[in-house]
């Protein structure tokens, strides 16, 4: 197993980052889920991982960072029965007022704690960085779908993606297609 390295801290005393005991757990949940996975059976999902929902796509995680939501999205290839497509969720704190270099800079220096944390969770180093948006880290993963860590200016992201939905990105990826090319 990857380990993680001693000698980056996995918190400051002013930007908190789940841990390895907080993230194993859930990314053992997220990345096992069954592809197709209607929408309807999410809810125990959310349940598994013991976090609060406030609605059938979103809540709150019970990670250790200042703002906890999460949002899940859906694929309907037939409308009347939507799959689960990726759940997004902070990994670290988010400070979006104040100083935004101070900001950023605190992301920028919490962020390779992160990457080892994910790597030590899914055991392999990441496959490629993030094509396009903001910058971060992809794991394709061996059983489907895919996990990206991305940062932005404010905190770090964990999104969690169906077989699917990574199969589609993949394909924008070989055709040279962004997110902002496609219907």
């Amino acid at each position: 197993m990857a380990q993680l390295n001693p000698e980056r801290p996995t918190m400051t005393p002013e930007f908190h980052t789940a841990t390895y005991d907080d993230l194993k757990p859930v990314l053992d949940i997220l990345t096992t889920l069954p592809d197709p996975m209607p929408m309807t059976d999410f809810h125990w999902v959310i349940e598994r991982l013991g976090w609060t929902p406030q609605a059938p796509r979103f809540g709150h995680t019970n990670l250790p960072v200042n703002k906890t939501l999460y949002m899940a999205a859906e694929t309907s290839v037939n409308e009347r029965h939507p799959s689960f497509s990726s759940i997004s969720f902070r990994v670290s704190d988010s400070y979006t007022e104040g100083d935004s270099d101070k900001n950023l800079a605190m992301v920028r220096v919490a962020f390779p704690s992160v990457v080892d944390t994910v790597i030590a969770c899914l055991q392999s180093p990441s496959t490629r960085e993030r094509p396009w948006g903001d910058p971060g880290l992809t794991w394709d993963l061996p059983q489907g779908g895919q996990v990206d860590l991305v940062m932005n200016d404010y905190s770090i992201w964990l999104h969690v993606k169906s077989d699917r939905l990574h199969r589609t990105e993949l394909t924008q990826i070989k055709y040279g297609f962004g997110e902002e090319d496609m219907p």
